[in-house]
């Protein structure tokens, strides 16, 4: 029952990121540099994946990439939509990637100081 309830708030939390990330970007003042919101979702995917692989270690792998795929489809779509316009805002592709890498990275550390 625990692995059922942690894949649940896994999904909750994976498809709440990007709407919570549209509605910051849509609420920020124009001219704010958004490398600070980026960079503060980034890090809190880190921690809500470390603390739910700590709930179940075991399946690491899957919840890091639960948590942040749909951050990271949302990123590189919204990419390449402004690249098409021809506007580049890093900020999405760097956003996009760093949640995986930093769900992937957090996971893993609770995971590996939860072995006996």
């Amino acid at each position: 029952m625990k692995t059922w309830a942690t894949y649940a708030a896994t999904v909750i939390i994976g498809l709440a990121t990007p709407i919570l990330v549209l509605w910051v970007g849509r609420s920020t003042p124009v001219g704010t540099d958004p490398s600070f919101a980026g960079a503060s979702v980034v890090f809190a995917l880190a921690i809500v994946s470390g603390l739910l692989a700590a709930v179940a270690p075991r399946h690491w792998l899957p919840i890091a990439l639960i948590v942040s795929m749909p951050l990271c489809l949302l990123g590189v779509v919204m990419f390449a939509a402004l690249a098409s316009i021809g506007e580049f805002f890093w900020v999405w592709l760097w956003a996009a990637l760093g949640s995986v890498a930093a769900s992937l990275l957090g996971a893993y550390i609770a995971k590996w100081a939860e072995r006996p």
